[in-house]
């Protein structure tokens, strides 16, 4: 049986000194899969773009190819527009900065396929996680159980894995880091299943986050989420 075609869209936004290195792990992962990576130059200002012209003249990494946002709009926007160049039949995305391996990518997908693809969400439930990071979670998580009354697992948690069909129904996607919520939110909208495995979520080799590069950031995200999804509730009630 021939296997679906796996796109996997990477936003990268300075991210020039995680090229080569991301490109060599997936080529270790692949193995006879049918996998294309498309990595989004989500607006760099480094030299994320001559990094990628580098590499990906390496006919080792023909698997994969860039698309180019020319100023960046937010990691959500990064993220659709690489999701909608993806070619293949099933579709996902994750971090370009090491923090996820992409050998959980594959084993997303190879899960993914033991389903109804259609109807499926598979993501990443983040293990071994230091203990701040372990509360902040929960936290939210909890807050969310209360303003909409289901459980969501590990918002944040990558890689996401599902099939192109359930990209029609991401037409209101936030541009910046609530996409993740908004994903998740929607796939259980939508009666799909949302299936986890676990996952470890490593620090980064290079540079430094964009949010949570310090407590006032981080406060100030996570505050951003638990309005939005105030919002998005207040909406479904009213609606």
């Amino acid at each position: 049986m021939k296997l679906p075609t796996l796109s996997v869209a990477l936003p990268c936004y300075n991210e020039s000194k995680s090229i080569h290195d991301i490109l060599e792990r997936f080529s270790q992962v692949i193995g006879n899969r049918p996998v294309e990576l498309v990595l989004v130059n989500n607006g760099s200002v480094d030299n994320t773009a001559e990094a990628l012209q580098k590499e990906l003249r390496n006919p080792k990494y023909k698997f994969a190819r860039t698309v180019l946002v020319k100023k960046n709009q937010g990691y959500g926007y990064g993220i659709m527009f690489g999701l909608k160049h993806c070619k293949g039949e099933i579709i996902a995305y994750s971090h370009a900065d090491q923090q996820c391996d992409p050998l959980d990518v594959i084993r997303a997908y190879d899960e993914l396929l033991k389903y109804d693809v259609e109807n499926v969400l598979i993501k990443g439930h983040r293990k071994r996680r230091i203990l701040s990071e372990f509360v902040i979670t929960k936290g939210l998580q909890i807050i969310t159980a209360l303003i909409f009354w289901k459980v969501y697992d590990d918002i944040n948690g990558q890689p996401k894995v599902f099939h192109k069909s359930f990209l029609s129904k991401l037409t209101n996607a936030p541009n910046d880091f609530k996409f993740d919520f908004y994903v998740q939110y929607m796939a259980l909208k939508n009666k799909m299943e949302v299936k986890c495995i676990p996952v470890d979520f490593g620090q980064r080799k290079h540079g430094k986050s964009n949010w949570a590069y310090s407590i006032f950031s981080k406060t100030k995200t996570y505050l951003g989420f638990i309005v939005y999804m105030i919002k998005l509730r207040f909406g479904e009630l009213v609606g």
